[in-house]
């Protein structure tokens, strides 16, 4: 049998007080219908605060609190509900246990109010006294009626909760030896906002001004886009990628009332795009899917995984290498970084007024290739330098320009090892190449002098 039909009112009828609760029961049901359309996630805290001076002596008290009960049972204490009595703690033995905020369920046939088989501590609502006013009119008297207010209490993971609708409030991480208690600081309660989370809301604001740091710093490397193309797309990728998280970082940190669920969507969004970036596999991780009731555990990994790509620094793969022209046809690229000499593949890109076929013919025997210390004695002397091997493509490392020739210094050949000490790369053009043009790159990644 049905108890949330609604009465059905007629003229005559001889009310009673059944009436009235059948009629609050089908209009209580209705409203939790209605917000579990809207949401699933609509229970938790909206805030709550607990006593920190009664934690030292071994007791647990809220002082504030509201939000719903699993049973979409509205609470706000110390306002319409009062406060449940301190847990006290100091005979019992606790470590990593969790305190729950909870009161009896309704059941079928048994008593919501204190009666002569039920004890206030068992009942759903106790009764307390309250002057109302008559608001048709200005000269009526308050009359004192009898209200029901929510029977909470405070309990322990270890007891049976079966029948009663509960939030976890905190967790006890150990009883220290004065009797005060440490509660968990990583716990967080169940709850449909930000405010009762605190810890959320500070890594909110942590990655806010995170994406805001390295969308500046990527955008000072790269520079203006005119800049002969020595930005790699990725780097502009990654850039565009960061503009586009931060407004919404910045958004969900200046308003009110934020959903953990809707920042879990969020977080894994953005940490999925930046893994393309920042993982080596390219692929986001497995994280744990969003668990309302325990939000530490889907939260924790992902926050570990954003926090990574946000402070992993993209190197781009490709280096430009200024060259600086001197007399004689000699140009220099001096090196900043001398390990790069073991670690790069170097690569000369030229362009000249000529078919691109007889600059690759021509070119790599009218250039002379050493340090910077031995290019005058290679060339008094007709020695041969570092090989110069014309490369059929531009390298998916380099942005393309046309008309361009690649050419790799071959680090096998004999004048390579003149480089291994050397402050950079000379080189020595004889031959007349109108309109000459040359980009020097380093290409990180190199495996036995070859690109990976």
């Amino acid at each position: 049998m049905s108890l949330r039909n609604a009465v059905m009112w007629s003229d005559g009828l001889f009310i009673k007080p059944q009436h009235l609760q059948q009629q609050q029961r089908y209009h209580d049901y209705v409203a939790r219908r209605r917000g579990d359309a809207l949401s699933a996630y609509q229970v938790g805290f909206e805030q709550i605060e607990l006593n920190t001076e009664t934690l030292l002596h071994g007791k647990i008290d809220i002082v504030r609190a509201s939000g719903i009960l699993p049973d979409r049972t509205v609470f706000e204490i110390p306002g319409e509900t009062p406060a449940p009595g301190a847990l006290d703690l100091s005979a019992v033995t606790v470590v990593n246990e969790v305190v729950y905020l909870a009161a009896p369920l309704v059941v079928s046939g048994l008593p919501e109010i204190p009666t002569g088989e039920t004890t206030t501590r068992g009942a759903r609502y106790r009764i307390a006294g309250q002057d109302a006013n008559d608001v048709s009119s200005d000269d009526a008297e308050p009359y004192s009626i009898e209200v029901t207010q929510l029977n909470l209490r405070l309990m322990l993971g270890r007891e049976d909760r079966s029948s009663f609708a509960y939030l976890p409030v905190c967790r006890v991480q150990e009883k220290q030896s004065d009797g005060s208690i440490r509660l968990d600081p990583s716990f967080m309660p169940t709850s449909y906002g930000l405010e009762a989370i605190p810890q959320l809301t500070r890594v909110l604001d942590d990655f806010t001004g995170l994406l805001h740091q390295r969308a500046l710093q990527i955008a000072g490397r790269l520079g203006s886009l005119s800049q002969n193309g020595v930005a790699e797309i990725a780097e502009f990728l990654l850039l565009q990628t960061i503009n586009r998280w931060q407004p919404v970082f910045r958004h969900l940190s200046t308003i009110k009332r934020v959903h953990p669920e809707r920042l879990y969507e969020v977080f894994a969004s953005s940490a999925g795009e930046l893994a393309t970036f920042t993982h080596e596999q390219r692929r986001p991780e497995a994280w744990p899917p969003y668990n309302h009731e325990m939000p530490e555990h889907c939260f924790d990994p992902l926050i570990r995984s954003l926090r990574r790509s946000l402070t992993t620094m993209l190197e781009p793969n490709a280096i430009v290498l200024d060259l600086h022209r001197h007399k004689f046809g000699v140009l220099t690229a001096p090196l900043t970084d001398p390990d790069m000499i073991r670690t790069c593949a170097f690569v000369l890109a030229v362009r000249a007024a000529i078919p691109l076929d007889r600059l690759a013919k021509t070119f790599p025997s009218q250039v002379k290739v050493s340090s910077i210390e031995k290019i005058r004695e290679l060339v008094q002397s007709h020695l041969p330098g570092v090989v110069l091997q014309p490369m059929p493509t531009a390298p998916r490392q380099l942005p393309y320009h046309a008309g361009y020739t690649y050419f790799m210094l071959d680090n096998n050949s004999v004048g390579w090892k003149d480089l291994l000490k050397s402050s950079g790369f000379a080189f020595h053009i004889a031959g007349d190449f109108p309109d000459l043009e040359m980009q020097f790159w380093a290409i990180r990644g190199r495996t036995d002098g070859r690109l990976s």
